[in-house]
């Protein structure tokens, strides 16, 4: 019996363990997967300045930019501050690596760690080569009557499908789009492996110290495949003076397979003044090319006062 991390543990199940960590390689990588995460991000800081000077030069015109464009605009935006997140711990995980950076003294930490960096580099890849637009401006895409994308009222608001990026949804290919209830517009998905779904919302025209939840407000149809896998769901609160409050969590959507619509909640907050707004980012999102995932339909997100039991 070999000891390792003060447990017992056999010669062939440590050869598992190393096998299992080399082969992923999300430690014996984190090194070089940070450096390439920066590079990446540079390249991307280059694509996002050359796509800003098509669309001031199309704005000039007075043309329209396409919804695709803005969208992927708000994503850059958003990638710069889960950039930064990911990067405030990284030299704590660098200092737990030995072994030439096969193992680390937190194993589960760093491995959770460095597959995060893993899959946020082929988010930053992919963010990139979807940013090569051949023109950014042309005609309305929606028609001249329809409802608005952000509906307010004093308990909340909703921000429906058309108002939030998701990924693929002008491919007709793997998003389709329908209207239910008279004029609402709702995402329906034939076919992805790459899940990312996510907005924002400023907090003005919300009431003050009211506690708030963020739900995605999607249905599962009863043909709905690949959910058997958790997605990922994260809800950031960032203030005025660039503080911020981070909500992640987990759920597994198989369980709500149906014909109903179910709410997902990605967490709450509490509105700050008026006069010193903050911005919420919310996302839910699976990156795994392995897992087929068909049958979601996307009407919103809501954000909703909770009521006090």
């Amino acid at each position: 019996m070999v000891t390792c991390f003060g447990l017992g543990i056999s010669l062939e199940e440590l050869r598992q363990i190393f096998g299992f960590l080399i082969g992923k390689g999300y430690i014996r990588n984190l090194s070089d997967n940070l450096n390439n995460l920066r590079t990446e991000m540079e390249n991307l800081d280059a694509t996002q300045r050359e796509v800003k000077t098509m669309v001031a030069r199309e704005e000039a015109q007075h043309r329209q930019i396409l919804q695709a464009v803005r969208l992927w605009l708000d994503r850059v935006e958003i990638t710069h501050i889960d950039f930064e997140d990911l990067l405030r711990t990284s030299d704590a995980h660098l200092k737990e690596l030995f072994l030439c950076d096969l193992c680390s003294i937190n194993v589960c930490s760093s491995y959770g760690y460095g597959k995060k960096v893993f899959l946020f580099l082929e988010y930053i890849r992919k963010l990139n080569q979807d940013g090569q637009f051949k023109e950014v401006a042309g005609p309305a895409l929606r028609p001249e009557v329809h409802i608005q994308d952000v509906v307010v009222s004093p308990q909340g608001c909703m921000v429906y499908a058309r108002d939030i990026e998701i990924t693929h949804s002008e491919k007709p290919e793997y998003w389709t789009w329908r209207q239910i209830e008279g004029a609402i517009e709702v995402a329906e998905l034939k076919e992805v492996y790459w899940l990312d779904i996510r907005g924002n919302l400023n907090t003005r025209s919300l009431t003050p110290e009211t506690k708030y939840e963020v739900v995605f407000v999607v249905k599962l149809q009863n043909t709905a495949l690949g959910w058997e896998d958790p997605v990922n769901l994260s809800l950031k609160l960032v203030m005025r003076d660039k503080s911020e409050n981070l909500i992640e969590n987990t759920v597994c959507l198989d369980d709500y397979i149906s014909n109903d619509w179910v709410d997902i909640i990605a967490g709450d907050f509490v509105a700050p003044p008026k006069d010193a707004p903050a911005k919420i980012f919310f996302t839910m999102y699976q990156y795994d090319d392995n897992i087929r995932k068909t049958g979601l339909v996307v009407k919103g997100v809501a954000i909703r006062a909770v009521t006090a039991n």
